[in-house]
C-alpha cells in the first residue's frame, strides 16, 4: 500500500463530504428555498398544480414532477399524463401556482373533547347527522322531526338542530332564495310550495356535500309538497355552505322537479339536470364559475373545467353526470354570450320546454349503450338547431353552435340531418300539480346506508 493513501483518507473523506453540497448541472434541487413557486410556499412532488405563465393566458394543469437546476436557472418540470404533454418551466416565466386541491376525502381526527361542551357538541353533531339522513322522512309521518329555525319566509326555512346556528347567514339564505325565486318564476317555472333548508357546519365529515333530496317530500299540515335543500361542507370546506353558487344550483335542481314531471327528459336524465343547474346558478349570478370557490376547487362553465381539467374533446365524456353536464351548461353559456342575458331569460325556459317536447328521431339515429353519451349531446345541439328556427335569436344560436361543434370536431354533417330528423312530442312534461310517484320508495332506498354511515363516521371523528 502506498505510504501516502492512510494521509489521504481524511482529505479524500472531506471532499466527498463537501461535494455532496454541492449539486451538479443536472441534480435535483431540495434546497427549500428552490421549491418555492409564486404562490406557494413549498412545492410538493407529485403534487398538482395550476400553473400560470407569463407568455399565456391559459393556464397549464399538471404534475409537478422534478426540480433542478440547470444553466443558473431554477427549472420546473410539470406533466399533463394521459391527456397532454411534459413541459419544463424556468421559475422567470410562471406568474403564478395554485395546488390543486385531491378529491380523495381524507378523514380528519380531531384532538378529543370530553368536556361538556365537547360532548354536547358531539351529541348534537351526531343527531344533526341522523336528520340530514332520515329526516327525508320529514313530513310524511307524524310525529315530526324537530328543527331549531333560524329564518323563515312564506316558502323557505333555514335551520338545523344547533340552536345556535349563525341567524345572519340564515336570514341571508331566505333573502337571496326569496330574490332567485322571484326572477325564474316569472320566467314560467314553478317553485316549491315549501323548502327546507337544512345547514350544518361541521367540517369533519368529509364525505357529506351539499344536495338536493330528489324527491319531494308530502307534508301533511298543508297537504302540498316540501323539497329539502342541504347545505354542507365538502372536503373540509365550509365555504361549499356560503357560496350562493352551490345555493342557486341546488335551488334550480328543486325548481326543475316542481315544473316538470319526474319522468319529464330534464328531470330523469341527471346528466342534463346538472347541465341546466349549473348554467342556470351561473346566469343568475351573471358569471360562468363559483363565487368563494375558485374555479379549480368545483366548475368553470365558460372553460369547460371541472375541477381544474379542461373538457377538451368528446372523448372527457365520462358518463358522470356533473363532468358530463359542463358539455351542456358550456353549450348554454356560449348562446348567452352571443345572445346576452336578457334574451337568455326568454330564451331558458323555452330550451327546458322543448328538451322535453323535441327529441330526434331514434329510430333514424339509434341511440346506443356505446354512443349514449355523445348522443346526448347531438340530440341537445339538434333541438337547439329546430328551435332556433322559429326564434329571433337564430342568428347568436346558430353560432354559438357552430363554435361548439368546431371545438368538439363535431360531424356537423350527420348534426346537420339529426336537426331535421326531429320528432314533436306536443308536449312539455310540464306538471299539473304534485305527484308523490316513487316518493316512497325512493327515500327508504337513499336513506338508510347514509344514515348508518353518517351517524358512525361523524360520531368516531367526534368522540375518539
Amino acid at each position: 500500500m502506498n505510504p501516502m493513501t492512510p494521509k489521504l483518507v481524511p482529505f479524500l473523506l472531506m471532499l466527498n463530504l463537501a461535494a455532496l453540497f454541492v449539486p451538479s448541472a443536472n441534480a435535483d434541487v431540495r434546497c427549500e428555498d428552490h421549491l418555492r413557486l409564486p404562490g406557494v410556499e413549498k412545492a410538493d412532488i407529485g403534487q398538482r398544480y395550476t400553473v400560470q405563465t407569463i407568455n399565456s393566458s391559459n393556464p397549464l394543469v399538471a404534475r409537478l414532477t422534478a426540480v433542478t437546476k440547470r444553466e443558473g436557472s431554477i427549472i420546473f418540470d410539470f406533466d399533463e399524463g394521459d391527456k397532454g404533454t411534459k413541459y419544463s418551466l424556468p421559475l422567470e416565466q410562471i406568474f403564478s401556482a395554485k395546488p390543486v386541491p385531491s378529491w380523495i376525502p381524507k378523514l380528519s381526527w380531531p384532538t378529543p373533547d370530553f368536556s361538556w361542551d365537547g360532548v354536547k357538541k358531539s351529541v348534537v353533531g351526531i343527531l344533526d347527522i341522523a336528520y340530514l339522513s332520515l329526516g327525508q322522512f320529514h313530513g310524511l309521518v307524524k310525529p315530526q322531526l324537530p328543527m331549531f329555525t333560524h329564518a323563515r319566509s312564506d316558502r323557505v326555512r333555514v335551520g338545523s338542530l344547533n340552536p345556535v346556528t349563525d341567524g345572519v347567514f340564515a336570514n341571508r339564505v331566505v333573502d337571496q332564495l326569496t330574490a332567485y325565486d322571484a326572477h325564474f318564476e316569472a320566467l314560467g317555472f314553478r317553485i316549491p310550495d315549501i323548502t327546507k333548508i337544512v345547514v350544518q357546519y361541521n367540517t369533519l365529515i368529509p364525505a357529506l356535500s351539499p344536495g338536493l333530496f330528489r324527491y319531494p317530500l308530502l307534508t301533511l299540515r298543508r297537504g302540498c309538497f316540501k323539497h329539502v335543500i342541504k347545505l354542507l361542507p365538502m372536503n373540509h370546506d365550509s365555504r361549499y355552505v356560503t357560496d350562493r353558487f352551490v345555493l342557486f344550483h341546488e335551488r334550480a335542481h328543486s325548481f326543475l322537479f316542481a315544473t316538470y314531471r319526474p319522468d319529464s327528459l330534464v328531470n330523469a336524465d341527471l346528466t342534463i339536470q346538472e347541465g341546466l343547474a349549473d348554467f342556470i346558478a351561473a346566469h343568475y349570478l351573471n358569471s360562468p364559475r363559483a363565487e368563494e370557490l375558485a374555479a379549480d376547487e368545483l366548475r368553470d362553465i365558460e372553460n369547460r373545467a371541472n375541477h381544474g381539467v379542461v373538457l377538451k374533446s368528446i372523448l372527457d365524456l365520462t358518463g358522470e353526470a356533473h363532468n358530463d353536464g359542463l358539455f351542456i351548461s358550456n353549450l348554454l353559456w356560449k348562446i348567452r354570450s352571443q345572445i346576452g342575458a336578457a334574451a337568455m331569460n326568454e330564451l331558458l325556459p323555452l330550451i327546458t320546454d322543448g328538451l322535453n317536447r323535441y327529441q330526434v328521431d331514434s329510430d333514424l339515429f339509434p341511440r346506443t349503450s356505446k354512443n349514449a353519451n355523445v348522443w346526448r349531446l347531438e340530440n341537445i345541439v339538434s333541438v337547439l338547431r329546430h328551435l332556433a328556427k322559429s326564434s329571433s335569436f337564430k342568428p347568436g344560436i346558430d353560432e354559438a353552435v357552430d363554435l361548439y361543434i368546431a371545438e368538439l370536431s363535431l360531424d356537423s354533417g350527420r348534426l346537420g340531418k339529426m336537426a331535421e330528423a326531429i320528432v314533436d312530442y306536443q308536449d312539455s312534461d310540464r306538471a299539473t300539480g304534485p305527484e308523490l310517484s316513487g316518493v316512497v320508495f325512493g327515500l327508504i332506498g337513499s336513506s338508510v346506508g347514509l344514515a348508518i354511515d353518517g351517524m358512525i363516521l361523524h360520531a368516531l371523528t367526534r368522540l375518539f
